[in-house]
């Protein structure tokens, strides 16, 4: 069974590659809030809840109208660029950090797989901080931190059964 991240690596990738127009934060945005209002129109059709149906369609709708609007500040920041100089205007300009941010926490998952022991688990951390701060979006974030919670957990209840073997592999 593919591991969540790896889905959402795919996802990530699939989405650049279906929607090569995405190009903004703030687009990125607005495409969850569809794909998340399209989801309970479909959930309520199977479940033949029609005010529910009604509301997500609703939703749908305001969130079509968002992303034509974000699209249009996009394109007037691209084209206008002294405009484009304050903090607010970022996520206008900024591409969807999800995509790049993948990519990073990706690789740090790969090594952490790597790490054996609590020591190793800690000069880890110290040295790939700067790169763990980097990756921002929660949902990238929280999979990277949850496992490095996992192999500290793991490391730690490994050394206080064997606490002869401390800093050894597990």
């Amino acid at each position: 069974m593919p591991e969540p991240e790896f889905d959402k690596q795919l996802f990530f990738k699939a989405l650049q590659q279906q929607l090569p127009s995405l190009k903004s934060q703030a687009q990125f945005t607005a495409f969850q809030a569809a794909f998340e209002s399209f989801r309970g129109v479909m959930n309520a059709i199977f479940e033949a809840n029609p005010v529910t149906e009604k509301e997500c369609i609703d939703a749908l709708n305001k969130a079509f109208d968002v992303a034509k609007k974000v699209t249009e500040v996009t394109h007037k920041l691209a084209d206008v660029p002294e405009a484009a100089t304050s903090k607010a205007a970022e996520e206008f300009k900024q591409p969807p950090a999800e995509f790049s941010e993948y990519d990073e926490a990706r690789a740090l998952m790969t090594e952490l797989a790597h790490v054996e022991t609590l020591s190793a688990l800690t000069q880890w951390w110290g040295a790939n901080r700067s790169r763990i701060d980097r990756v921002r979006s929660p949902s990238v974030r929280n999979p990277l931190l949850d496992a490095v919670r996992e192999r500290k957990v793991v490391f730690e209840n490994n050394e206080k059964k064997n606490p002869d073997q401390k800093g050894q592999t597990p």
